[in-house]
């Protein structure tokens, strides 16, 4: 149940920035723009680029069953025209190869990504124009033939570096996650900052442990964000003064992202009832996974929108 979507909302947590030790904060901030341009170049390229990918297998497939068939949302270049976001996306990637800390995976698979959109781009703008205008039908798909020995290496390299860049970026906020959670609970305690951050971190996690394996994981990802939910709600109703700090009109992290945390949660039962059913088709477990990304970026949103 993979989906490029859910990178989307990444960065979004780190709109707020927690104090940490002025060593570790240097690191993590060194990090954070060196992942930029790579998140960057996976929401508005990479993104794109993935989808195109099945609709070009589709098309192919019409094409061999049928003798017919077009590719939906705009072809390969879906209204980036001559691949300039990609070949932009490209640029990107080899400053945050440059870019300090060097990290290793993650570099390489970087590295990798941009030599392939730039091998891909006129290769795919080639296979726009054949298929767009319907020479497949006139050659009998010679050309097409051809283009395909050509694209299909650049398209499995690009999966496998579109996946390598997910892990890693996952991996290095997630790190740049929990030294701040930990920076902030030995500074000020376990108050009511800490159970917004909590939850923030513990629904990224939730997210990509059921993007990787959706069944096992939803039951225990309910529980523990169940729990950062209540403890939550418990303390803010103690604390009022730290739940609506004045100035009344920037609301506190968890004010901010109380009623879109809630909505995560039903979202996730929702998901977890569909699994407990049986009876659940792949469309319908698409479409609640879709939900659950939605809920998750709405979260985000709120978040953000609270004081820092």
């Amino acid at each position: 149940m993979r989906t490029n979507l859910v990178i989307a909302a990444v960065l979004g947590l780190y709109a707020a920035t927690l104090n940490q030790a002025a060593a570790d904060a240097t690191e993590d901030e060194a990090v954070r723009k060196k992942l930029a341009p790579i998140i960057d170049c996976i929401n508005h390229s990479d993104f794109v680029l993935q989808r195109t990918f099945v609709q070009y297998r589709r098309l192919l497939d019409d094409i061999k069953r049928s003798g017919s068939g077009t590719m939906s949302g705009g072809g390969f270049k879906d209204g980036n025209p001559g691949f300039a976001n990609s070949l932009k996306c490209a640029d990107g990637l080899d400053q945050a190869v440059k870019a300090s800390p060097q990290i290793d995976d993650l570099d390489r698979a970087v590295s990798d990504y941009a030599t392939a959109i730039r091998a891909f781009a006129p290769i795919a703008t080639e296979a726009d124009r054949y298929y767009s205008q319907g020479d497949y039908k006139d050659d009998k798909w010679a050309k097409g033939r051809e283009l395909d020995g050509k694209l299909q290496p650049l398209i499995a390299k690009l999966e496998q570096a579109s996946e390598e860049l997910h892990m890693g970026v996952k991996r290095e906020l997630k790190g740049i996650r929990l030294r701040q959670l930990a920076a902030l609970e030995a500074k000020s305690g376990k108050n009511l900052r800490w159970h917004a951050e909590n939850f923030m971190v513990l629904a990224r996690d939730a997210l990509d442990a059921i993007e990787e394996n959706p069944r096992a994981a939803i039951v225990p990802a309910i529980e523990r964000l169940q729990k950062a939910y209540d403890d939550a709600q418990a303390y803010a109703g103690a604390h009022d003064s730290e739940l609506h700090p004045p100035p009344i009109l920037i609301p506190s992290a968890w004010a901010a992202m109380e009623n879109n945390a809630g909505f995560f949660l039903r979202d996730l039962k929702e998901l977890r009832r569909a699994f407990e059913s049986g009876t659940a088709k792949p469309p319908e477990l698409s479409r609640q996974y879709d939900r659950i990304v939605r809920s998750f970026n709405d979260l985000v949103s709120g978040y953000n929108s609270s004081r820092s």
